[in-house]
């Protein structure tokens, strides 16, 4: 496989896209040996792996292809990564409310809209996805997805993800979010509360099915805890949210979805109806939790949080797990937070849990997707 990565420098505004070579060959690791959570002991068709799981393989990333700023083009705060099938890269602006296309070698190619509320601009775009036909661009204050032809790079149509009483009544004061499209026609949308309007065993996210012409054509699918966490005193008017929340993440393929719950490496998968299928389950040392290290991760700008944060009770241990991707051959990449400040440990799995294998990577080059055996990685300085 190859790998992509991208390094974004925010005093020179400048970012970079770099494509590795993965060599693999046979090798072997060990694991501690943990107990099976409390709440998977019930849990039907749960694969287990032993904490002593050896990898299939070894990898080694090899930088391969740079893609860089041009003079007609300097790189914002982006809004999504994503490849279509001829392998240009299409990357969201959320700056310049924009997007902009890179050809496979590298070279600028265009960009597709522009800012303004005419038809096909955008006011802030939020996340892009790619289909067959179509590029989509999701913008949140607008409440729309535009699709644009992949022929002419020219708009094709606008879907309203705006849902009232008039759509559906349970879905009122509900956020959208598109996690996946199938063939074009139809967007698995993840709908959710806004943070600070409920309470934390009543935060979830709920699945539906919505058409291109912005109808729900699905039952719900699905209901999983959102999780997240911040902390709030009624006493002292702000609030602060954490990097130690847990929740639910989800990764979509055409036949299946699969969600993770980031306190454990588990993942348990579903049909395209919300059915659950399988899991599986391999056991991973959770990093102790500090105060003085989280000190440190968060945005802290008055002593009024300060307090609030030194005030709270924190739990024993990190999260295991913070990013989870599925690539177009139904494999995972999940990185689980190791004592290492500075790197993740990202775990290479079939769709059925076997580890192909770990590897040790910067958490300043975050892998964002994964497709035709290349990685695109967004690298933030």
């Amino acid at each position: 496989p190859l790998l992509v990565y991208s390094t974004s420098k925010s005093m020179s505004k400048t970012t970079v896209i770099i494509i590795c070579t993965l060599l693999v060959w046979t090798g072997c690791s060990n694991q501690q040996s943990l107990d099976l959570p409390e709440y998977l002991k019930d849990l039907e068709e749960l694969t287990i792996y032993p904490a002593n799981t050896e990898p299939e393989a070894s990898i080694e990333l090899i930088r391969e292809v740079i893609f860089s700023d041009r003079d007609e083009v300097i790189l914002g705060r982006t809004a999504g990564i994503v490849v279509d099938n001829d392998g240009r890269v299409y990357v969201g602006d959320q700056h310049a409310n924009t997007v902009h296309v890179f050809d496979s070698d590298g070279s600028y190619f265009r960009r597709i809209g522009r800012q303004g509320e005419g038809p096909g601009e955008f006011l802030n775009i939020w996340d892009i996805q790619i289909g067959d036909k179509f590029l989509h661009v999701q913008c949140n204050l607008q409440g729309v997805v535009h699709a644009y032809s992949f022929d002419n790079f020219e708009l094709s149509h606008t879907t309203s993800l705006l849902f009232g009483p008039d759509k559906i009544d349970e879905l009122l004061g509900w956020s959208p979010n598109i996690a996946f499209i199938k063939n074009d026609e139809t967007y698995l949308v993840q709908f959710y509360r806004p943070i600070f309007e409920v309470s934390d065993e009543n935060r979830s996210q709920r699945l539906y099915t919505v058409s291109s012409e912005g109808d729900i054509n699905s039952d719900l699918l699905l209901e999983m805890h959102w999780g997240g966490e911040y902390l709030t005193d009624i006493n002292i008017p702000t609030v602060l949210v954490v990097p130690y929340g847990r929740t639910t993440l989800l990764a979509v393929s055409e036949e299946s979805f699969y969600t993770l719950w980031t306190e454990d490496l588990v993942v348990k998968k579903y049909d395209s109806h919300g059915n659950y299928i399988s899991a599986f389950y391999h056991p991973v040392r959770k990093k102790e939790l500090r105060r003085d290290e989280v000190m440190k991760q968060i945005n802290i700008s008055n002593d009024q949080q300060r307090h609030l944060f030194r005030n709270s009770t924190l739990p024993e241990t990190w999260p295991t797990v913070q990013h989870f991707l599925l690539d177009d051959e139904k494999r995972f990449w999940i990185s689980t937070i190791i004592d290492d400040q500075n790197n993740y440990e990202w775990w290479f799995l079939k769709e059925t849990g076997e580890l192909i294998d770990r590897f040790i990577w910067p958490k300043e080059k975050e892998i964002q997707f994964v497709k035709n055996g290349k990685i695109y990685v967004l690298e933030t300085d």
